[in-house]
């Protein structure tokens, strides 16, 4: 699980390795629950780990999967934000190393395994959730998850 702080909050996400969920919840000062949790994807392959980000307009979830890398924006109500993307899908992955924001875009880093070597990418994702350049690394494929 990822835990975040958020104004007079905090917001954490996490995965269910069994059917491939990625959840979010919303919990006060406190730690008591505001609202239910919900489902952000369902039945993504093989969720490693969760990385969760507040940049106070909107969430931003990472997961790493056995091979690639999963994407969403989530809206404090709990609502995926647009499609998720799956990035590097073809690429064992060992971690989730970074997910910030600069403004109006998300960075993303993560390390890929390549034949026992480990080799560091970073990623780009406009606002409003489009794949853009890849910073280090050859190009990987992307898809749109609906």
């Amino acid at each position: 699980a990822s835990i975040v702080a958020s104004g007079d909050g905090y917001a954490v996400a996490w995965i269910d390795s069994e059917n491939g969920r990625v959840r979010f919840a919303r919990l006060d000062a406190s730690g008591a629950r505001r609202g239910a949790a919900t489902i952000v994807h369902e039945g993504l392959e093989a969720p490693q780990s969760a990385r969760l980000l507040a940049n106070g307009r909107e969430f931003a979830v990472a997961v790493a999967l056995w091979h690639g890398v999963y994407f969403a924006r989530i809206n404090a109500q709990g609502e995926r934000q647009g499609d998720g993307n799956v990035l590097a899908e073809d690429q064992s992955v060992r971690s989730i190393d970074e997910l910030r924001v600069d403004g109006a875009n998300y960075g993303l880093g993560w390390t890929e395994d390549h034949n026992g070597q480990p080799v560091r990418v970073h990623q780009r994702v406009s606002g409003a959730g489009r794949v853009q350049a890849q910073v280090v690394g050859s190009r990987r494929s992307t898809r749109r998850v609906m």
